[in-house]
């Protein structure tokens, strides 16, 4: 119930060539595509192809304010062509596999390319493996309220699982929690993707507890628009009143 109604999208992080594939499949002019951008990592584009500097966990910029992480971001990047070529490495299962020496030719943020498109950009640094922050949940709401109605928004982090799963599941709860329960909602989310939130069982340490407490914080969201279809009162607000806070990774 509601899923025809979406408008949304996600996938792990993408190329240049599949960001115009995603263009071409979507039902929607690129005009009307927002790509919400959720990582806090340090990315970008060599001729077409995505990189990311890579830290264990994803924990780089941990810690580090959107403002900061752009900043550091653009140096990042702008370093590249005096460096060519660069070792490049890919991530598989975890490891690291042996370098690849690159060519660096053109350099561009997510943003730029993006736009190159046609289509909009938005973007939140969170932490991964953990829920969002209260203030990063406000300015989400901020910047849904004032899309237009024919939008496609297409969500995306790293790998296309934690933070991507989160904003799927609330980007449903937005559109239809006055009709689908929050369990209908988390397990076919699940279904459709490749992480359920509720699925907790086999994690341990760090790891299990900020998967409980995103899936807490999923929750309490879908009571919160439940309360507030409008959204008039701020997610922040709202959760204090109720007790909630944000959880802090140390």
């Amino acid at each position: 119930l509601g899923l025809d109604s979406l408008r949304v999208s996600a996938s792990s992080a993408f190329s240049e060539k599949e960001f115009a594939e995603i263009l071409k499949t979507i039902p929607a002019a690129p005009d009307k595509f927002y790509d919400v951008d959720l990582r806090g990592e340090s990315h970008g584009y060599i001729d077409g192809m995505a990189v990311s500097w890579y830290a264990k966990d994803d924990f780089g910029n941990d810690g580090r304010s959107l403002r900061l992480i752009e900043g550091i971001e653009k140096q990042q990047l702008a370093q590249l062509p005096a460096k060519s070529p660069v070792q490049v490495y890919q991530l598989k299962k975890k490891t690291l596999t042996d370098p690849l020496e690159v060519e660096v030719g053109r350099v561009r943020t997510e943003k730029q390319l993006v736009e190159e498109h046609g289509a909009h950009y938005f973007r939140l640094a969170l932490t991964d493996h953990f829920r969002p922050e209260d203030a990063d949940v406000d300015a989400y709401l901020e910047f849904y309220k004032k899309l237009p109605a024919d939008a496609w928004v297409h969500y995306h982090c790293f790998a296309g699982h934690g933070r991507t799963t989160t904003f799927m599941v609330m980007h449903d709860i937005l559109k239809n929690a006055g009709r689908v329960s929050f369990e209908d909602i988390v397990s076919r989310q699940g279904l459709i993707g490749v992480l359920d939130l509720s699925d907790i069982d086999g994690l341990k340490d760090w790891r299990r507890k900020a998967a409980i407490e995103r899936y807490e914080f999923a929750r309490h969201f879908y009571d919160y628009v439940k309360a507030n279809p409008q959204l008039t009162s701020s997610w922040t607000s709202w959760a204090r009143k109720q007790g909630y806070a944000s959880y802090v990774p140390d």
